[in-house]
C-alpha cells in the first residue's frame, strides 16, 4: 500500500540519489551495493524455486508475522509456492513484481559483463544476470518477459549502430533470448501466446446475462431466455417463462431456499458461483458470498466485453477504471482510495470472468499509470510523464554522445534500457512499495550519473547573437 507519506518518500529518493552521490566513485559505491541486493533476492529466488522458501521457515514466518499474530504463524500459507511454474517471487510479495524487478535491474547487470575491466567482475555480472533472468522466467511474469523481449530489440538496433565490434554477442543474446522464450512458452501450455492473443480473442457469449432483483420477483435471462424467480407465500420455489409457463426446474441453474430466523432466501447457483437473494417486503436483496447485502449495478466501461479476459482479466479493470477518470482531472480520489472507488458491485460482469474473479475484492488497477490518474489526479499523471521524458532524453543524450567514454556510455544505457523497461511493465503492473522505492531511487542515480560521466550533455545551450 501507498500512502501520501509513502509518495512523499518516493520524491525524496529521487532527490536524494540525484544530489548525493559527486564522483565516479559515489557512482561506483551505490551500483555495488545495487548489485549486492539483486544477488539477495536471486538468492531468495533460488531457494523458492527449490520449494525451500525462506519465508516459509520458522525465522521467515517470525520475520513476517509480528508477536501480537503470533498464532496464525503456523497456518500461514504461501500460495505461489503451489505452482512450480510461478513458484518465484524473491521478496516482492509477489511474482508480478520480479517482472519489474527484473526490468529494472536486468540491463544493468547485463552492461556490467561489458563494462568491468576484470575478468572476475565480468563473470560475476554474467553469473548475475543468469540467476535474475532465470528467477524471471519462474516467475511467470509475462509483463517482465514481453519487456524483456521489446528491451532486447532495441539493444539488437542501437548495437549495430554504436557498437559494431558486439554486434555478433549482441546478435548471439538475442537469439538465445528467443529460444529461452520459445522453451517457456512451449512448457508452459503457450502461456506467453495465450496472453498475446487473449486481446484480440472473439467474444464467448456469456450463459448468464442478466439478474435483476425487483419488488416480487428476480428476473433472469439464462441462455438467451427470460425467466422470473420468486417465492411464493407458501415460501416455496416459483419459476416462470416469459411466457407465463411454470416450471419445476431449469438445466444447468440449482436452486435452493433457506430459513434464517424469520428471513427467508432465495438462492440458485449457476457456473458454481452461488445468488443469494433475501425475500422482504420491499422487495428481493442480494446477499454477497461474504453474507453482506448490496446493490447490483452494471459499471460502464469502455471496452467490449470480449477484452474483459485480456492481460488476465486487466481488461475488465482497466475498462471500468478509465470511466472513473472524469472525475479526477484535477485532483485525484486520495493514495490507497482504489477499492472504494471501483465499481466492485458489478457483479454480473464478473462472474463471466470464473468464481476466483468473481470473489476477489479488486484493490488495484494493475496499472501505474491509470493507478496514478485516479488516485492523484490525471494533471499528476501528465507531469510525472514529462518528468520521465525528460531524465530518459536526458540519459539518451548522454550516452549517445561521441564524447562519453565508452564504459560510461555503458553504464547510462542500462540506466536508460532499466528505467524504459520499468515504465513499460508499468502498462500491466501497479506500482508497489517493494519495487517502487528502487525505482524512484534509480531515476534519481541516473540524474547523478548523466551529471558526473557526461556534464556536456546536459549543458544548457547558449544564444549566440550575430553583429
Amino acid at each position: 500500500m501507498e500512502s501520501i507519506w509513502v509518495l512523499l518518500g518516493y520524491a525524496v529518493c529521487v532527490f536524494s540519489c540525484a544530489l548525493l552521490p559527486q564522483t565516479r566513485q559515489d557512482l561506483k559505491l551505490i551500483g555495488t551495493a545495487m548489485g549486492i541486493g539483486v544477488f539477495l533476492q536471486c538468492l531468495l529466488g533460488l531457494s523458492q524455486l527449490a520449494g525451500k522458501d525462506f519465508f516459509n521457515t520458522s525465522l521467515g514466518k517470525l520475520l513476517l508475522v509480528p508477536d501480537s499474530l503470533s498464532q496464525y504463524r503456523d497456518t500461514l500459507r504461501f500460495t505461489f509456492g503451489e505452482d512450480p511454474l510461478r513458484s518465484v517471487y524473491m521478496a516482492l510479495y509477489n511474482p508480478n513484481y520480479v517482472g519489474s524487478y527484473a526490468a529494472l535491474f536486468l540491463p544493468l547487470s547485463i552492461c556490467g559483463v561489458f563494462l568491468f575491466s576484470s575478468r572476475k567482475w565480468k563473470i560475476s555480472s554474467g553469473m548475475l544476470s543468469c540467476l535474475l533472468l532465470l528467477c524471471l522466467f519462474f516467475s511467470g511474469s509475462k509483463a517482465g518477459l514481453i519487456t524483456l523481449f521489446l528491451m532486447a530489440v532495441l539493444v539488437l538496433l542501437w548495437s549495430f549502430r554504436r557498437y559494431p565490434q558486439i554486434r555478433f554477442w549482441v546478435f548471439s543474446g538475442f537469439f538465445c533470448l528467443l529460444v529461452l522464450l520459445a522453451v517457456y512458452n512451449f512448457a508452459n501450455d503457450q502461456r506467453l501466446v495465450k496472453g498475446v492473443t487473449s486481446v484480440f480473442s472473439q467474444e464467448t457469449e456469456a450463459s448468464l446475462t442478466r439478474v435483476s432483483p425487483k419488488k416480487d420477483q428476480i428476473a433472469i435471462t439464462y441462455r438467451g431466455e427470460d425467466y422470473s424467480l420468486s417465492l411464493t407465500e407458501e415460501e416455496t420455489l416459483h419459476i416462470e417463462t416469459s411466457g407465463g409457463k411454470r416450471l419445476d426446474s431449469i438445466e444447468g441453474l440449482e436452486f435452493q431456499t433457506y430459513k434464517e430466523g424469520q428471513a427467508c432466501h432465495l438462492v440458485f447457483t449457476c457456473e458454481n458461483i452461488p445468488w443469494d437473494f433475501l425475500k422482504t417486503e420491499d422487495g428481493y436483496i442480494y446477499y454477497t458470498i461474504y453474507g453482506k447485502p448490496d446493490q447490483m449495478e452494471n459499471a460502464e466501461s469502455v471496452f467490449p466485453s470480449r477484452l474483459d479476459k485480456a492481460f488476465t482479466n486487466r481488461g475488465y479493470i482497466w475498462g471500468r477504471t478509465i470511466p472513473l477518470l472524469k472525475n479526477t482531472l484535477l485532483l485525484g480520489t486520495g493514495p490507497d482510495s482504489f477499492p472504494m472507488v471501483f465499481p466492485q458491485d458489478d457483479y454480473l460482469a464478473r462472474s463471466w470472468l470464473g468464481k476466483k474473479f468473481f470473489s476477489q475484492i479488486l484493490t488495484k488497477p494493475h496499472s501505474l499509470y491509470l493507478q496514478t490518474a485516479l488516485q492523484t489526479g490525471v494533471l499528476s499523471l501528465l507531469c510525472l510523464l514529462v518528468f520521465w521524458k525528460s531524465c530518459l532524453a536526458r540519459l539518451y543524450r548522454s550516452f549517445v554522445r561521441p564524447q562519453t567514454d565508452g564504459p560510461s556510455s555503458l553504464f547510462l544505457g542500462g540506466l536508460f534500457l532499466g528505467i524504459l523497461g520499468y515504465l513499460i511493465t508499468g502498462i500491466i503492473n501497479d506500482s508497489s512499495l517493494c519495487v517502487a522505492p528502487l525505482f524512484w531511487g534509480t531515476l534519481g542515480l541516473s540524474l547523478s550519473a548523466c551529471r558526473i560521466l557526461a556534464p556536456s550533455a546536459i549543458q544548457p545551450k547558449t544564444a549566440q547573437w550575430k553583429t
